[in-house]
């Protein structure tokens, strides 16, 4: 106990102890012999400190004195350990004697800054790590600079209060430095170290400097061996780095993912260099980088189809075809690319040779040799045919080049055909032809043509945009104002500054810049001025500028822009139709588009994010994947959509190839990446957040969140991952915050509902939602429904649910009510919702089928969630819900319940059929009535169980007494008789001795024959002499029972509400004793997720056929039973979601005719929590105790018994487990439990009612006529368990059928029930 005191400061304040420095260093001051004496001592010292014995480690410390009486770092641990166990004076004197020694050290300070963090408030310390942990580093570090004297840090705080410092982007600098500047001080401080050591690994810039230090902590620190492993995860590792990442493996050899992702990272890094630096032009060093990648994989397919791509760049073709044909035979994921390109690189070579005749003037050669090649498609044919007019055109051959450029125009017109056919006209002396092509030629050739003079600015244009990739927007506007001065009627120069200007957020002098341009009336001027209407998606506008051109002199581009412009208006007003909540509208006219050839990255993707958003999930993916086979259009940005669509459907690894193209990385500014990144990590938290997996979305995020501190979209992750976990004041604060930097933060205002509605906050719900703008969207309605009905408004969830379910059905627009029509028709809600089997489409793995096709290729995690199927999900359920709560409906149902005993006891079969039927007449009260029939069966006795029965001992026992008692009677009378007949000889006897004086006399013969005769009548009374029976308990029973059954119909009406119900009913009618029964039940909500329930009430006892309806002694012609529990309890629930407990109290009286009356407490608790918490299915494990007292042991079924189980001390404590499960038109829940119980019985009287006949029953008993007159104590320990299944199928809104079977031991019984319902909703 004096050690765990002496750690309460420390514990107090959550405060680190300062860790021992290197010992061989502590021990160096001593030098020499006694070295490795001081440093065991300080290893012991350790030892004991880091095990909470201070005082162990102090005796230690002492011993290191009396080798080296002036050790520094003795006397200030000696000083600190007495402080932090509370004694000051001890700690002053060590403190004293190290100012003697060293008056200098910096270990005098180090105490000064302990004493001062002790007398820190907890509570204020908390508030400011409360403040960091919820993502407010700037208020956390105001919070604990007020801790301390003049901003300066206590040294025990130092290191947190420098990480929450780090968080901030503007202090970081100044956390690392004071961080660096403290290690360097204490370099052995190892938690100062590792502090360092993980800000740094935070920053790419700083991740190596990190590791560095980790590394140096080495395994002996979990936490710095955690810290460097994520941190080696983190780094982009290069070939430089082999040493590092082998180091790790050595102390971790079974560690596959970190080395394979120093595997994949540096032969990737070294593939996507290698193709970067193709991209750059420098063939000769990307043809070194993708040597050194097959150096260590020869098989890597990449990099032998980059060596291919060279060659072709190269024009080496016959080295390209072999190249590409192995990378091709390698089968890795991108095969039938290098299959492609070999086949092109052989339709290359072969138009190479060609091309060979062609330099030896061999016209005609070349023209025979590229015949064959004609039968190519697409840039193929498109080469070959303008190879071929430009061997007409060189061959002298002016016609037929003419007709062969003109082809090629009509069939797809580029720059390079139009030039060539220019000059063919030129050449034939078609100047008019000429002129006349060349005003519908590209403005970048007629500016071409009119730069062929003094004046060219195409330098400064193509400085101004490497200043732009650069980011330099100033160095680029600067060159462009030098080219508009050169050439101020260049429109395409005037276009450059305008996006210079737009980029820099200047939109008016853009439009400045440009009105010349319009203003010209030229063509191009047009042209230029509806391309920057487009590029700012003002379609219409840009149409209505296109559309002042005159048709004839459309060219390619200005088609293809038209195209574009009327593709992208389409495309507004499904957006339109979309944000009205209209999803059927937007898909009818967003389908259509998805069947065009998309070219533009940014276009694709918008359609398919729409398509998305309808639902439409097959059609996005494939807009994606066509426009993905084009090629390579855009940058990151320009795909970030269509990147975002195909993580939606969970096909992540494709979406991560995409972003890995090593041309998509090179056309991609930093920023695009990291964006495009930052929503990858949100996804991929949100899957993490959703599976439970609390700590590892939180590690993720908080990485982010250091880089990007202020990115909306990271911080409402966190958010979610807080409500998710419980944490709801952190959520809130960060939801809060949002709200007060942006208060039209929608997505923020919807996190915070959801969380007033997970915390009951109802009114707090209700006001966040006043202030969410109404966009009659189905989401919308939804989140208003679970407001509504949170609110106790039924009604108006449910006209709001239908309303939604509408729209997302596609037949109502949102804007007329919430009666969905076609045609003005009114339509129900889906009758055959429930109906649909489910389809290949939407198997338990909840993946489309195109997902399934490619899980060989796409990402495990994938779950191909589409956000509108969802919401009709959601939807639906929740107006399945809604419409039962307010339906009118009825219900049959057949019910068997039997319990095992003794026949004619204990044992009982009990059959129920029912009928009810149930409305809402008024607010959201249920009114039910109900007519049971019932029949009961327990059975006959037979043998000693009719002892057992009403006054079944009495009257064994009776019978044995009366038995008796005539057999007493017969004896006696039987040895009556032979004394008489004794007598009768004694005189006869007499008679003849007197008589027979003479032997010889008549009268002595006639004495003698009476004598004779009466010995004769002596002897048969001898023999029918009776010996006295004592009859007994095994020589009789009772009458049997007969057959015991019952029947008659129970009548209920019952009121109920979210948190009341009242009832009153009977027991079954057409018994001799029949009983009003009812009930009170008040349920509210006392704070948060917490509920009381308060109830009283008046019940049958159903244990047995005596307690429920009683029974009729045939010996005494009384009847007795007939049970009734009347009382009450108080309970307390809580449940927040993940986890609950409960706990209750409860007293009942029990009455009965002709039984004794009895009373119980009972009580129970128990707590749970769910291992799996799924919208469709939850696993539910915990610990459950029950208690049971009653006053008196009326167990059995003799008169005046109750015939219910009545323990004393019962005690049962078991572990439940629940899986319940909603697939589709099935739901279902499989429970459980097992346990340990044990109770005792009292003594009890056979007739506890009847004094007379007990105390007659004890007299028989005594003196041996019964067996017993009390039933018996007993204890009894054993294994309880008990299983149910229940279950309901939905055939249609209307109908369902449902069911449960289950088993049950609680005491000496066990019981099995089972049920069949079918329920009709007689409204919608």
């Amino acid at each position: 106990m004096k050690n765990n005191k002496a750690r309460l400061p420390l514990q107090r304040l959550g405060l680190t102890g300062i860790c021992l420095l290197s010992l061989p260093w502590l021990a160096s001051a001593a030098g020499g012999e006694n070295s490795a004496v001081l440093s065991q001592l300080f290893n012991q010292a350790q030892y004991w400190h880091e095990r909470g014995h201070p005082d162990d480690a102090k005796s230690v410390l002492k011993k290191v004195l009396s080798v080296d009486p002036n050790n520094a770092e003795a006397l200030y641990l000696l000083a600190l350990y007495s402080l932090q166990q509370g004694n000051k004076t001890e700690s002053s004197k060590w403190k004293q004697q190290l100012q003697q020694v060293s008056p200098d050290s910096g270990r005098l300070q180090d105490l000064d800054g302990e004493t001062t963090a002790m007398k820190i408030a907890p509570a204020k310390l908390e508030d400011a790590r409360r403040l960091a942990r919820s993502g407010n580093p700037t208020g956390a570090a105001a919070a604990y600079e007020a801790l301390f004297k003049e901003g300066m840090p206590v040294s025990s705080l130092e290191n947190e209060y420098y990480q929450t410092l780090a968080a901030i982007p503007e202090r970081r600098e100044e956390a690392i430095q004071a961080l660096q500047q403290r290690y360097q001080n204490a370099p052995n401080d190892r938690k100062t170290a590792l502090a360092l050591g993980q800000i740094l690994t935070y920053q790419e810039s700083s991740r190596r400097d990190g590791i560095a230090i980790l590394s140096s902590l080495g395994a002996s620190s979990p936490e710095a061996d955690k810290a460097l492993r994520q941190a080696l995860l983190w780094l982009h590792p290069k070939a430089a780095d082999r040493e590092l990442y082998e180091a790790y493996q050595q102390g971790h050899p079974d560690d596959a993912e970190l080395a394979q992702h120093f595997s994949n990272n540096v032969t990737g890094n070294q593939v996507a260099s290698g193709f970067d630096t193709v991209n750059k032009g420098d063939l000769k060093d990307a043809s070194a980088e993708f040597q050194r990648v097959l150096d260590e994989d020869p098989h890597n397919s990449n990099a032998i189809g980059g060596l291919g791509i060279i060659a072709m760049r190269q024009g080496k073709f016959a080295q390209a075809l072999d190249y590409l044909n192995r990378a091709a035979a390698e089968k890795g994921a991108d095969s039938a690319k290098w299959q492609d390109l070999a086949n092109k690189s052989q339709f290359y070579l072969k138009l190479d040779a060609a091309k060979d005749l062609a330099r030896q003037s061999d016209w005609n050669g070349a023209l025979a040799a590229s015949e064959p090649l004609l039968s190519s498609s697409g840039d193929e044919k498109m080469a070959v045919a303008l190879f071929r007019a430009d061997i007409l055109r060189r061959k002298g051959d002016l016609a037929g080049a003419e007709q062969a450029y003109r082809a090629l125009s009509a069939g797809a017109s580029t720059p390079d055909i139009q030039k060539s056919l220019y000059y063919v006209l030129k050449a034939e002396n078609k100047s008019d032809e000429a002129l006349e092509l060349m005003k519908s030629m590209p403005a970048s050739f007629q500016h071409q043509l009119a730069e062929q003079g003094p004046v060219s600015v195409d330098p400064l244009r193509h400085e101004a945009t490497r200043a732009m990739q650069a980011g330099d927007t100033l160095q680029a506007e600067r060159l462009l104002r030098q080219a508009m001065a050169k050439q101020p009627t260049n429109v395409w120069v005037r276009l450059d500054l305008a996006r210079v200007l737009k980029k820099q957020g200047d939109a008016a002098q853009a439009e400045q810049i440009l009105a010349p341009a319009l203003q010209s009336q030229t063509n191009d001027g047009i042209y230029v001025f509806a391309l920057y209407q487009a590029e700012n998606q003002h379609w219409d506008s840009a149409i209505s500028q296109i559309d002042r051109i005159p048709r004839n002199h459309w060219n390619a581009d200005i088609k293809a822009l038209r195209r574009r412009a009327a593709f992208n208006q389409d495309l507004a007003q499904a957006d339109s139709r979309l944000a009205q909540g209209d999803s059927a509208g937007a898909a009818a006219l967003l389908l259509p588009l998805s069947q065009l050839d998309i070219s533009s990255p940014s276009d694709a993707g918008h359609l398919a994010a729409s398509l998305y958003q309808t639902g439409q999930t097959k059609q996005a993916v494939s807009v994606v994947q066509r426009n993905m086979r084009l090629g390579v259009k855009g940058s990151a940005g320009d795909y970030a959509q269509q990147i975002d669509v195909l993580n939606k459907a969970g096909l992540t690894q494709e979406a991560d190839a995409w972003m890995s193209n090593p041309l998509v990385l090179s056309r991609s500014s930093a920023t695009d990446i990291e964006r495009l990144k930052s929503g990858t990590t949100i996804r991929e938290v949100d899957r993490l957040r959703e599976e439970g997996q609390y700590s590892r979305a939180w590690d993720l995020l908080i990485v982010k969140l250091h880089d990007d501190p202020n990115n909306t979209g990271l911080m409402l992750a966190m958010a979610r991952v807080y409500q998710s976990g419980k944490m709801f004041n952190e959520s809130r604060q960060i939801y809060q915050h949002i709200l007060g930097r942006n208060s039209q933060n929608k997505e923020a205002r919807i996190g915070a509902i959801n969380l007033a509605l997970a915390e009951g906050d109802n009114q707090q719900a209700t006001k966040l939602l006043s202030q969410l703008p109404d966009d009659n969207t189905p989401e919308h309605l939804l989140l208003a429904a679970r407001v509504a009905r949170s609110n106790g408004d039924s009604r108006t969830a449910l006209a709001l649910l239908r309303k939604a379910k509408s729209q997302l059905q596609g037949l109502s627009d949102g804007t007329h009510g919430s009666n969905a029509t076609i045609n003005g028709l009114p339509i129900a809600d889906n009758p055959f919702v429930d109906e649909t089997p489910v389809s290949d489409a939407f198997r338990d793995d909840g993946q489309l089928p195109w997902q399934r096709q490619a899980r060989t290729t796409s990402s495990a995690n994938g779950q191909g969630a589409v956000k509108s199927t969802q919401t009709i999900v959601q939807v639906s359920k929740l107006l399945d819900e809604m419409r039962e709560k307010l339906a009118s409906w009825t219900e049959s149902a057949v019910s068997l319940r039997s319990r095992d005993g003794e026949s004619g006891l204990g044992a009982l079969t009990e059959t129920k059929t029912s009928l009810a039927f149930s409305t809402v007449p008024f607010w959201e009260s249920r009114l039910k009535f109900s007519v049971t029939p019932v029949m009961l069966n327990a059975g006959s006795s037979s043998g000693q169980s009719n002892n057992r029965f009403g006054t079944g001992a009495l009257q064994q026992a009776t019978a044995a007494w009366k038995a008796t008692q005539e057999s007493l009677k017969a004896s006696g009378e039987s040895v009556d008789a032979a004394n008489a007949a004794r007598k009768a000889l004694a005189d006869k006897s007499a008679a003849r001795i007197k008589a027979c004086q003479d032997p010889t006399s008549a009268s002595c013969e006639i004495a003698m024959r009476e004598e004779t005769d009466t010995q004769d009548a002596y002897n048969l009374a001898q023999q029918q002499v009776i010996q006295p029976k004592q009859y007994g308990p095994d020589d009789f029973t009772a009458n049997s029972t007969g057959s015991q059954r019952r029947s008659g119909a129970e009548i209920a009406l019952s009121l109920s509400g979210d948190n009341y119900q009242a009832d009153i009913g009977t027991t079954p009618l057409g018994q001799d004793s029949n009983r009003l029964l009812g009930g009170l039940r008040w349920s509210p909500t006392i704070a948060g997720n917490t509920q009381m329930t308060m109830n009283v009430e008046r019940r049958a006892v159903t244990d047995s056929l005596l307690s429920y309806v009683g029974a009729k002694d045939k010996y005494s012609g009384k009847s007795w039973g007939a049970v009734t529990k009347s009382g009450g309890g108080v309970s307390l629930s809580y449940d927040d979601g993940q986890a609950g407990a409960y706990g209750g109290a409860s007293y009942y009286q029990y009455q009965g005719n002709n039984v004794a009356d009895n009373s119980a407490v009972i009580g129970n608790a128990g707590i749970y929590f769910r291992p799996l918490h799924l919208d469709d299915r939850e696993l539910k494990v915990g610990v459950n105790a029950d208690y049971m007292n009653f006053s008196k042991n009326l167990s059995n079924f003799s008169f005046g018994q109750g015939g219910y189980f009545s323990p004393q001390d019962y005690i049962s404590i078991s572990l439940p487990i629940e899986y319940s499960r909603n697939a589709g038109n099935w739901d279902y829940k499989l429970s459980g439990s097992v346990g340990y119980q044990s109770y005792s019985q009292k003594q009890s009287d056979y007739f506890p009612t009847r004094p007379d006949w007990q105390n007659n029953l004890d007299w028989l008993v005594d003196e041996g006529y019964g067996r017993e007159s009390h039933y018996a104590a007993k204890n009894s320990t054993g294994v309880s368990y008990n299983t149910k299944l229940q279950g309901n199928y939905k055939f249609s809104p209307q109908l369902s059928v449902g069911g449960q079977v289950g088993y049950d031991t609680v005491g000496e019984y066990s019981e099995a029930t089972a049920q069949l319902y079918f329920k009709y909703l007689l409204d919608n």
